[in-house]
């Protein structure tokens, strides 16, 4: 008998990985009817979170299904809520997922700082609560710029930015975050995790270095690492360019880098499930600090791991939903490295036209490994979807090749193949 999964708050990406026979194996997937566009519409809109949308509902409506399915695991790569909405249900069905609190306190950004403080002090960054009420003056003659600044809880990486003085502090800290925390408040209240207001922000010490992203799984209590992405920016800017694997960084660094998440995710109690943390390394002081913990996998990096190392780690979550100890194989794949190039302009433009799904089955048809997502509607502007605040992302290629300037090539191959038209927007 072949187990069954169902998954929760399903991305377009969860529908394409999944259905390669490959990565799906034996198991069954059944999806549960409320996709994750549909809940970041809602939650990002900041109304009133409509009766069968709401945490407790969506609680409900997933409960039925796996009781009809008679589901063995459950899973979502969804941020928010899929996977507090996932660890859930899992929970109230014995089912292998991470314990939700760790979870909660993986995306309270406060809750994690302080569990980073006291597990891995020396990897841990400086910060200070702020109450938008309080006063700002007073807080200011204690702390130094730059600072960043985010919400407690962030989504989409909206309201997280460098702050130069105290005048850009009262102002980010000032404007009303136009999401809903419904979901985020319901999942907190039935696990006890302890209050802290979630339009407050964190002032946090600056960063400077090389980022990079470590993703690893934990089961039975044992963490296995994947493996570390470089994560590129464009200069001057912090909007990403590209992800590349695999790293560059000093082999030492991304030991220690190793050994600061087993203890991290270890201590937490994360269990049964992907996780990844984003680092930035000091080449000048050899400072690794921990930049944030995500209690869930890089769906964006699954491809590119299976490029390099052979596996794609939709499997293995797969696995870990099931009960099931999964297997990762290392550079056992067609290619040497692999990228996921971000197609993003710092413009908001009105798209005039866009590649058909012809015009990326013929890139497809010829490069068999290449994945292309695009974003945006003709007619609508970059601006219309949902996006960082700084930038419009409308596509992501990823691919892979024998060397980083072939990759490069292919990259640039493919944009070429891509007919993007835009015209500039007039306000």
């Amino acid at each position: 008998m072949s187990k069954k999964v169902a998954v929760v708050c399903a991305t377009h990406r969860d529908r394409r990985e999944l259905s390669f026979e490959r990565v799906q194996g034996s198991k069954s997937i059944i999806f549960h009817d409320v996709d994750a566009d549909l809940l970041d519409h809602v939650i990002s809109q900041g109304h009133a979170i409509p009766e069968n949308l709401t945490a407790e509902a969506l609680y409900n409506q997933v409960m039925d299904l796996c009781n009809t399915h008679k589901i063995d695991g459950v899973l979502a790569t969804d941020d928010y809520p899929g996977c507090l909405l996932a660890s859930h249900v899992a929970h109230h069905l014995g089912l292998p997922a991470p314990h939700v609190l760790s979870v909660l306190q993986c995306q309270h950004k406060y809750h994690a700082r302080k569990a980073q403080q006291n597990i891995v002090p020396h990897a841990a960054t400086g910060y200070r609560l702020i109450d938008p009420e309080q006063d700002l003056d007073q807080l200011c003659l204690s702390v130094s710029f730059p600072l960043f600044v985010k919400p407690v809880k962030s989504y989409f990486s909206l309201y997280a930015q460098s702050v130069n003085d105290i005048q850009e502090l009262k102002d980010l800290v000032k404007r009303k975050i136009p999401f809903s925390f419904e979901h985020f408040n319901w999942f907190a209240r039935q696990h006890g995790l302890e209050h802290v207001p979630l339009h407050h922000f964190l002032a946090e010490d600056h960063l400077y270095g090389e980022q990079c992203t470590l993703e690893g799984h934990s089961f039975k209590g044992k963490v296995t690492i994947h493996g570390i992405v470089d994560s590129l920016m464009f200069p001057g800017t912090l909007s990403f360019r590209e992800f590349t694997y695999p790293s560059r960084l000093p082999i030492s660094v991304q030991d220690a880098m190793a050994e600061i998440a087993s203890a991290v995710m270890s201590h937490i109690g994360f269990d049964n499930g992907i996780f990844n943390i984003e680092f930035m390394f000091d080449p000048t002081t050899k400072k690794i600090a921990i930049i944030e913990i995500n209690p869930r996998m890089a769906s964006q990096f699954a491809d590119i791991f299976e490029k390099v190392d052979g596996t794609n780690t939709y499997s293995v979550l797969l696995a870990l939903a099931t009960g099931e100890e999964p297997v990762y194989t290392r550079k056992r794949g067609s290619f040497s490295c692999a990228t996921s190039y971000v197609l993003r302009t710092f413009q908001n433009q009105r798209i005039i036209a866009m590649p058909t799904d012809e015009d990326v089955q013929q890139i497809v048809s010829c490069m068999s490994d290449v994945r292309i997502e695009l974003f945006g509607q003709q007619g609508k502007t970059l601006a219309d979807q949902l996006q960082d605040g700084q930038s419009y992302r409308y596509g992501l290629i990823n691919a892979g090749a024998g060397s980083r300037k072939e990759l490069e090539e292919k990259i640039e191959t493919c944009k070429a193949l891509l007919p993007f038209h835009f015209e500039p927007v007039h306000h």
